[in-house]
């Protein structure tokens, strides 16, 4: 039953902490999109620099272009992963701490003495 319960939290925990890691990529992903606008000084500088250093490796201005667009894709869906991780490990943390007291409640196990071994 000890087995059971220890696999069952384990698995519910994974659960859990998977489907807020997924939550909060995402919620941090819609974030830093609404701060790419095209037009922006930065974004434009951005997106000129990668598309120049693809047209220099021998791309068209066309596949430059979407090239940047995706290397720009891949650098907010990092960040947002970086940060959805971040917010999964203070969950742990907060859990943790929350947990932690609790271990004062349990008992030390007694020493059960062991087995008389007959030597022949």
């Amino acid at each position: 039953m000890i087995n059971l319960s220890r696999q069952l939290g384990g698995a519910f925990g994974i659960a859990v902490l998977a489907n807020y890691l997924g939550h909060h990529t995402e919620m941090h992903r819609v974030d830093l999109v609404s701060n790419i606008v095209s037009g922006s000084l930065l974004t434009d500088q951005r997106l000129g620099m990668m598309r120049q250093a693809f047209i220099a490796r021998g791309m068209d201005a066309v596949h430059a272009h979407a090239a940047a667009l995706q290397v720009l894709n891949g650098q907010v869906q990092c960040q947002a992963s970086m940060l959805g991780f971040n917010d999964a490990w203070m969950l742990v943390l907060i859990v943790f701490a929350l947990v932690s007291p609790a271990l004062l409640l349990l008992r030390r196990a007694k020493a059960v003495p062991a087995a008389d071994v007959d030597m022949h």
